[in-house]
């Protein structure tokens, strides 16, 4: 019970956090407050009919395919305010280079590893301006490389299966 009540406190701490965040940054920029709202409007009016359609929608039919800026407007807000964490298990020696350190770090076989994906979300080889929050970043985007040779990405997630606690089949 303990295990499982530690469980709704980091996830609703967290889903709490996130949600505010995203309001602030909306609120703070009209203009992408205004694009969200058109866009969801819209949605509304065409797609869905009305808002107890919309309301009462199974989470196949929400997401990018109908609101491509919110999802932009949530990744970006996680990309900025959570820090994923992500441990694996090392499966066989592995050498970490470091220009750093004079010897390379070295994983055994069975030793966890925990990477900084901090790092890589806030990190200008994989984000433009990455201390900036930009509603529209990540609409269309995927891991693919843009004409200037970087790579646009969509941030590291912070589940399991990336943006979504519990992996949809089809998704």
């Amino acid at each position: 019970q303990g295990a499982f009540i530690t469980f709704l406190f980091g996830l609703h701490s967290n889903t709490h956090r996130v949600v505010a965040w995203l309001f602030l940054h909306l609120l703070s920029d009209p203009r992408a407050f205004l694009r969200v709202r058109r866009e969801i409007d819209h949605a509304i009016d065409v797609e869905f009919g009305d808002l107890e359609t919309l309301l009462s929608a199974p989470p196949t039919r929400l997401g990018v395919s109908s609101f491509p800026l919110l999802e932009s407007a949530i990744m970006e807000t996680l990309r900025l305010w959570l820090a994923a964490v992500t441990v694996r298990d090392v499966l066989e020696d592995t050498e970490f280079l470091s220009g750093d350190l004079r010897a390379p770090l070295v994983a055994h076989a069975g030793d966890m590893v925990m990477g900084n994906s901090s790092a890589v979300n806030m990190s200008d080889d994989f984000f433009e301006d990455p201390d900036t929050f930009q509603v529209d970043r990540f609409v269309g985007c995927s891991a693919t490389k843009e004409e200037d040779g970087r790579s646009r990405t969509v941030p590291l997630g912070i589940f399991g299966t990336g943006t979504h606690v519990v992996r949809v089949p089809g998704t």
